[in-house]
């Protein structure tokens, strides 16, 4: 069996393989219409193309921590609207970027349409004791989905964009004290 291509999915809808190309790649600036759009990934399921091979243009340029921080979430489409809010979980973090686990959103649907997400969180400063300090952080950053992987459960990649250097400062200072704080724990531990 051959491998499905993007040129076999153009030539079943009757399109430019380019256009399949970047609606596949959701890149930016790609004004398809809506039906266009959810043909394109109707007809490229149906003949079994590989989505895994798409490339994917994130790029991490700070390194990411481990985290465990409640977060609310928006996925906004272009024009603004709501297209579904919840919770989720961010488990890792950085100054360019996080990633989401146990996404909970009613609507429960990622739109196949342009989109972006906002998230809301706060950044706690823990004490010595494990206990929380006064002088919480609160955040609203706005980012891009760049991965979504969908196994036995949702995980959502967002690269942020529109970040202050104040929010950067933040979060950098954050993962700095995080790092340290678990650095010491695991030197308790080795004594």
């Amino acid at each position: 069996m051959t491998k499905t291509t993007q040129e076999d999915i153009a030539r079943k809808i009757g399109i430019d393989r380019t256009t399949v190309s970047k609606v596949l790649n959701n890149a930016p600036g790609t004004y398809v219409g809506e039906r266009t759009r959810v043909r394109i990934f109707d007809i490229a399921r149906k003949m079994g193309y590989n989505f895994s091979r798409l490339r994917h243009t994130h790029r991490r340029n700070a390194d990411r921590r481990i985290v465990q921080i409640p977060v609310e979430v928006r996925i906004v489409l272009w024009d603004g609207s709501v297209h579904a809010s919840g919770e989720a979980v961010l488990v890792n973090l950085s100054a360019d970027g996080a990633m989401l686990a146990d996404l909970q959103i009613k609507p429960a649907t990622i739109p196949l349409k342009p989109c972006y997400v906002t998230l809301d969180f706060s950044l706690d400063e823990p004490d010595p004791g494990g206990r929380r300090k006064g002088g919480a952080h609160k955040l609203s950053l706005r980012g891009d989905i760049v991965r979504l992987r969908m196994v036995r459960f949702v995980e959502i990649a967002v690269k942020f964009v529109e970040i202050t250097e104040e929010a950067i400062q933040v979060i950098e200072g954050f993962l700095q004290r995080r790092l340290a704080q678990l650095q010491e724990n695991e030197a308790a531990r080795e004594t």
